[in-house]
């Protein structure tokens, strides 16, 4: 083969483990790469070191399919068991977002990510609806322990509308919008609609309105035949609108949970200092007090009405505690609480609100929607009530904070006091406590140190002075706040018109603010990271193409891409062609095909191509993938040795078709096999051609047109090599230059 080194060669890759996908970026020059041990790499293109690499769920999961999302943020993968599934990667944060489950545990066989470009691209604001007009504004989150630790959104918002194909390995197509509703199934099982063994490759037209797949199905002679199956999807039947609009909203919801999440985790983090810092200088100590006398609270009281000290108490003072460790817990509980108050009114439930907001117009889209959405307004109503019950608990959690900052200063104030004495140290009185105030010291020493509280089975210590802390764990409360004088709640429960309001809330006394997150976070990953399934059927059946038959060792492989073109002068209109190439190998031969089945609704235009070379060498083609919409980048091998990078224009071949006199032929049968079709020779055709010259064979490629990039994998499934596609090598550019001057 003629030969001009097209196409730079860039920094190889190479994996610790075989590659069986590989995948790039459609905005970034980023090449994904999944291994048989369910690992997910990510390389820059120029450099050798890898960004990131993300181990599988479990040991023995293995990756199926993967693509990107088309503005590159997300990467969705295929996982098969032991836990089949799609899981949604974040590109920029390296962790999983979220997963999409397929009925009765099927695996995912092939993703296509797609964006719509019809009347449906319009958002909330476009309709004059927009949040951040009147909603509290929800500052980054960026904790003080960590300056480092950023929170970004659960998974990266689009602003477009596109839509993910998922096919399992029953032959199942699943179309979500934004890759989270379901909007239509199609089951291509069905003998009604052309009962197909195995999906090659799908392609979802921009207008969501046709759906062209490539499916192998078993004939009356017994061998495979590969099909192209044209259906039109009646998506006018169903409400588009509504689902740019609910997942629009679903994705602020799941941001703003995992902003939640990450708040409520920093502020338990923080609340556990000070219960370690409380543990450590106070509580210890007094619990061995404890273990030789029944009546702390009582010698606690003696000493703040009488000012004697028991003996017990006094040799815990002057051998463990000292007024250092006070200070210590004065300045801790004063600064960490009121961070944790800071947290929870700016941040906390700022973002409540804007939750709650972002909830009822969910709800709104469910309703306008009439049934279209996979969503329950049931559900969608229990995570408002939820969602309203977090707030309140919140408003108690903030008083009880309150209360333990005054309760707590004034008994560390006493307590510090009285260790001076005890220890004859100087005492500053700025630290000492007022008369009027000796009564609240009173009563948290009866509150805390009493008999009745030295022994809390559910926590399995003898004190629980920090009562914050029950508030942030998965359990209910150990001393809840007190409802039976509440004049509001005697209200509603006497008036049974009140009492069964679905627009009042009632109060989650027992439960800490912890059960309540958890309960939020099971609903929304119930209701909107798995939403229910239901069956559309919107499609009626168009037509089908016969493109080759097959026997058992035969390797046969389609792929679809689409030429858009403008037409008209005055009203442009932009019309999309979409092309279809497939290649069979038999043994040492090649027979591929190019047709476009979507020329006319009952025809299509067909090209066949050989691949001979001009010496004895066979040419076999391995791998192709469409590099943009008037390009195929092939990946050829001279059978037994040389491999070759090659690629070869649509426009050529049209050239080649005028040139010879000869066009593409309109067939409205249902098979291609024994039809008249032009032959093209291909080879000639293929205008960039660079010699793979690494001393090894080659099994697959994988390109993109909108980067300018591609890469070829080699057979010991370790080493990829990727090419920058615009440009050629140094040394081919010097040749050029040289041989031009020679010339001269």
């Amino acid at each position: 083969m003629k030969c001009n080194r097209a196409f730079a060669a860039a920094t190889e890759k190479v994996t610790s483990s075989k590659v069986k996908v590989v995948s790039w970026s459609p905005k970034f020059d980023l090449l994904a790469a999944a291994t048989e041990s369910a690992k997910l790499f990510l390389f820059r293109l120029i450099t050798k070191e890898k960004v990131w690499v993300i181990s599988g769920p479990d040991n023995d999961a293995e990756i199926i399919s993967m693509c990107w999302r088309p503005d590159g943020k997300v990467i969705a993968v295929s996982y098969s068991n032991p836990d089949p599934g799609v899981q949604f990667i974040c590109m920029e944060t390296h962790t999983r977002c979220r997963k999409f489950n397929l009925d009765l545990e099927q695996t995912a066989t092939l993703l296509r990510w797609v964006d719509v470009n019809c009347s449906i691209q319009q958002s909330f604001t476009d309709l004059g609806i927009n949040s951040k007009e009147f909603l509290p504004n929800v500052p980054i989150w960026q904790p003080e322990t960590n300056q480092k630790k950023k929170l970004t959104a659960n998974e990266p918002v689009t602003n477009s509308f596109n839509v993910l194909s998922i096919c399992d390995d029953m032959c199942r197509i699943f179309l979500l919008a934004n890759g989270l509703f379901p909007i239509i199934l199609v089951d291509y099982s069905d003998s009604n609609i052309l009962s197909a063994s195995s999906i090659l490759d799908l392609h979802l037209n921009s207008e969501l309105s046709e759906l062209l797949v490539a499916v192998t199905s078993p004939n009356e002679d017994g061998l495979e035949s590969t099909w192209l199956k044209s259906m039109h999807l009646q998506t006018e039947l169903i409400d588009m609108m509504s689902f740019k609009a609910a997942t629009e909203k679903a994705f602020e919801i799941l941001s703003l949970e995992a902003y939640l999440g990450e708040i409520l985790n920093t502020v338990t983090e923080e609340c556990d200092v000070v219960s370690q810092g409380m543990e450590t200088h106070l509580i210890n100590h007094f619990a061995k007090y404890a273990k030789s006398t029944d009546c702390i609270g009582e010698d606690l009281l003696q000493m703040l009405i009488w000012g004697s000290v028991p003996y017990h108490l006094r040799s815990i003072f002057e051998e463990h505690v000292t007024k250092r460790d006070i200070k210590k817990l004065i300045s801790l509980t004063e600064s960490t609480y009121t961070k944790i108050q800071q947290d929870l009114t700016l941040n906390f439930q700022n973002a409540l609100m804007n939750l709650y907001y972002h909830l009822t117009e969910l709800k709104g889209v469910m309703l306008g929607s009439k049934g279209v959405l996979p969503l329950s307004v049931d559900d969608i109503q229990n995570l408002l009530d939820t969602a309203c019950a977090l707030m309140f608990k919140t408003a108690e959690l903030l008083q009880v904070i309150d209360a333990s900052l005054k309760n707590f200063n004034l008994f560390f104030r006493w307590l510090y006091v009285r260790t001076a004495q005890i220890r004859k140290e100087s005492v500053d009185h700025v630290a000492l406590v007022p008369n009027k105030d000796m009564i609240f010291v009173a009563d948290f020493i009866n509150e805390n140190f009493s008999f009745r509280s030295q022994s809390d089975s559910k926590s399995g210590k003898q004190f629980q002075l920090d009562k914050v802390n029950q508030y942030l764990k998965n359990e209910d409360l150990i001393s809840p706040t007190k409802v039976e004088n509440n004049e509001w709640l005697e209200l509603v429960l006497s008036k049974v018109t009140l009492s069964d309001s679905k627009i009042i809330v009632k109060p989650q006394t027992n439960q800490s603010l912890r059960q309540l997150f958890n309960n939020l976070s099971d609903q929304i990953s119930n209701v909107i990271r798995l939403p229910k399934f239901t069956d559309a059927k919107s499609f009626k059946s168009s037509h089908k193409i016969e493109l080759f038959r097959a026997i058992s060792d035969d390797a046969c492989s389609v792929r679809f891409w689409t030429k858009t073109q403008t037409t008209g002068v005055i009203n442009r209109v932009n019309c999309e062609s979409t092309y279809a190439f497939g290649v069979k190998n038999s043994g040492d031969s090649t027979e591929a095909v190019m047709c476009v089945p979507n020329a006319h609704p009952y025809d299509s235009l067909s090209v066949r191509f050989s691949f001979e070379d001009n010496s004895d060498e066979t040419v076999v083609v391995r791998d192709f993938q469409p590099y943009n919409d008037t390009t195929v980048t092939l990946l050829l091998n001279e059978w037994g040795h040389k491999f070759y990078l090659a690629q070869m224009k649509i426009t050529s071949v049209i050239e080649y078709l005028q040139q010879n006199g000869l066009v593409l032929r309109h067939s409205t049968a249902s098979s291609l096999i024994g039809t008249e079709c032009p032959w093209v020779d291909a080879l000639p055709l293929c205008r960039d051609v660079r010699e793979l010259d690494m001393r090894q064979d080659f099994v697959s490629i994988a390109v993109t047109g909108s980067r300018k990039v591609s890469c070829v994998l080699a057979s010991d499934a370790r080493t990829i090599y990727p090419f920058m596609m615009d440009s050629r090598d140094e040394e081919d550019e010097d040749d050029e230059e040289s041989s031009m001057s020679s010339e001269d």
